[in-house]
């Protein structure tokens, strides 16, 4: 009876907290909005340099991809990942999730001859998520808990990285983010969806820039969140035309105001 009490004390604690979560991630969203309500959709003060380009069906220059293969191979080699990844089996990879899709995209930060970032992934109907989570993580569709209503298109990432030296500056973020995000509006999205884990740095950083948890599951003992973007527009906006100091200033107020912290 005892345990029992406790277990639905600890139940309770946990709504209380995630709604108390959810509320300071929509005063999140809402302080973006605002903030980025004065600009046109149009209007870019800053520039992407040339270094960041976009490609569609899985097709790039030869030493292009063969980078980021290294560097794919790389980043998930590290914590909290820790994935041995053949040259092979990433060149399967791509293929899989980007050619023959007319959809798809792969941008890369490509600069001194090296890729250094990139992001991938396709615009799909919501119904199609779990089949195309299943089919990465190799694990049933029914373990695959996300909560995606409707049935209308969504911008999904497959995959969204940097390297060890592109991880200084907000820059890198912005420029990949920049890209992908312009393809889905430019196709009349304005959704999109990405999963990791809760120990990577991506994730707390994703809330601060708008996104919100939306499901989870466990591949090989390893927790996996999704999070999805309900309306990125502000954040595009802002990909567009926040300096690198007001970008930081906002994402820091995000921080402080989902940890409670003033």
């Amino acid at each position: 009876m005892g345990h029992n009490r406790l277990a639905l004390k600890t139940i309770v604690h946990e709504k209380k907290g995630g709604r108390m979560m959810n509320l300071k991630s929509f005063m999140g969203r809402l302080v973006l909005k605002f903030s980025m309500s004065f600009f046109p959709i149009g209007r870019e003060k800053i520039i992407t340099p040339d270094s960041y380009r976009i490609f569609h069906n899985g097709k790039m220059p030869n030493n292009v991809k063969e980078s980021l293969v290294e560097v794919y191979q790389e980043v998930f080699a590290e914590h909290p990942w820790n994935e041995k990844w053949s040259k092979k089996d990433v060149f399967r990879k791509i293929a899989e999730d980007t050619e023959n899709d007319s959809n798809s995209f792969i941008v890369v930060f490509h600069e001194e001859g090296k890729v250094k970032g990139f992001s991938w992934g396709t615009i799909i109907m919501k119904k199609e998520v779990k089949a195309r989570v299943s089919r990465a993580m190799c694990v049933p569709s029914e373990e695959i808990n996300i909560n995606l209503y409707g049935d209308e298109n969504i911008l999904y990432l497959d995959e969204f990285a940097l390297a060890k030296e592109a991880r200084n500056g907000i820059d890198p973020v912005r420029h990949i983010l920049k890209k992908f995000l312009q393809y889905g509006y430019d196709r009349g999205i304005q959704e999109t969806l990405f999963w990791s884990t809760p120990r990577s740095k991506i994730v707390p950083l994703a809330e601060a820039m708008g996104y919100e948890k939306c499901g989870k599951t466990f591949v090989r003992n390893k927790e996996i969140v999704f999070l999805i973007n309900k309306n990125f527009i502000p954040l595009l906006k802002a990909t567009k035309n926040l300096s690198s100091e007001g970008a930081q200033k906002i994402m820091v107020s995000q921080k402080r105001r989902q940890t409670g912290k003033q």
